[in-house]
């Protein structure tokens, strides 16, 4: 699956949360993934890949125009014990977003996390049609290419909504967002979570096309200002900080 987008970041409190929703809320509806949940909250849990020298929080933190990032992603609080996982690339060059993602049942990913992240070769996973082969052919040219292993996990709780009568807009609100060293690719559970951002909420405002004219008069009205937000970096960093 490829979705191509344009992404705006802010970094709030649980205050200016609901002022934003003031503004907001008549014009949203649950996202369907999260309407039946309470809050309209789901567990978002990935595990971030990099090279040995840290390319892409190089990348991000030197504010470099085009950069990437790769990862796999699950929706169950404990990253080990999900049915299904997402293979992910995300490419971003600005604002505009191009992300690509694979289906990975569980058995396949735990083949990918025990395989040399150096010696996958293209065909390693025999997907069912040519699009879902071409991602994950990029995948692997991206972990032989930078020598990528798991580097961080990224745990957060995501409040979802959608534009009424319009998916091509999304808005959501992450909360709780964590962070843990990955030490190997054997561990079977994690334990010490570190907060990355403390008492803030990272507001995601996500569109196909155009920003549409009730979220360009909310940032407007509420004089909000777009922040270059990461949260795999913000991880990386508090992490570093624990264990020095």
């Amino acid at each position: 699956m490829r979705i191509i987008r344009y992404e705006f970041k802010y970094l709030i409190n649980e205050e200016w949360y609901r002022k934003v929703m003031d503004c907001i809320s008549s014009y949203l509806v649950p996202d369907p993934f999260a309407a039946n949940l309470p809050g309209y909250r789901y567990t978002v849990n990935s595990l971030y890949l990099d090279s040995p020298s840290g390319l892409y929080y190089d990348e991000k933190m030197a504010g470099s125009k085009y950069r990437r990032k790769v990862r796999m992603r699950c929706y169950s609080e404990d990253f080990f014990c999900a049915d299904t996982y997402f293979v992910e690339i995300k490419k971003r060059d600005q604002f505009h977003i191009d992300k690509i993602r694979f289906k990975m049942e569980a058995d396949d990913f735990h083949r990918f996390m025990r395989n040399d992240f150096m010696s996958y070769q293209n065909g390693f996973f025999d997907c069912d049609n040519n699009s879902d082969q071409m991602i994950m052919d990029e995948v692997i040219y991206y972990c032989n290419r930078h020598a990528l292993s798991p580097h961080t996990f990224i745990l957060y709780d995501r409040e979802a909504y959608i534009a009424d009568n319009d998916d091509t807009v999304r808005v959501t609100f992450d909360r709780m967002i964590r962070s843990q060293r990955c030490f190997s690719t054997r561990m079977k559970n994690i334990h010490n979570w570190t907060l990355v951002f403390p008492g803030k909420i990272v507001l995601e405002i996500k569109v196909r096309t155009f920003l549409p004219f009730w979220l360009h008069n909310m940032v407007k009205k509420l004089g909000m200002e777009y922040e270059s937000i990461s949260k795999y970096c913000g991880g990386v960093d508090i992490v570093n900080s624990v264990y020095i």
